[in-house]
């Protein structure tokens, strides 16, 4: 999943695993917290075009492992449609 990887090779599990390893690497790091959260919640999306939305948002906490916060919403329209809060 890195700066190469393309929307077709981006699973649920892809997302949750990269998150659990940068978690150890910088448990402070908000981003992949809530990753995991919504993975524990059932919550990620499983729709392709929505899981590929929302790992564009998350891109910059799971590559830049020092991150604390890292997610962005890339439109204004993600914050709800794929449950983004920047207020936790």
């Amino acid at each position: 999943m890195g700066a190469g990887a393309s929307a077709g090779e981006i699973t649920a599990d892809t997302v949750a695993g990269k998150a659990e390893e940068v978690l150890t690497l910088n448990p402070d790091n908000r981003c992949v917290k809530y990753l995991l959260e919504m993975k524990n919640e059932g919550t990620l999306p499983t729709e392709a075009a929505d899981l590929a939305r929302l790992y564009a948002c998350a891109k910059t906490g799971l590559e830049n492992v020092d991150s604390g916060l890292g997610c962005y919403a890339m439109d204004p329209k993600d914050y709800d449609d794929l449950a983004l809060n920047p207020d936790n």
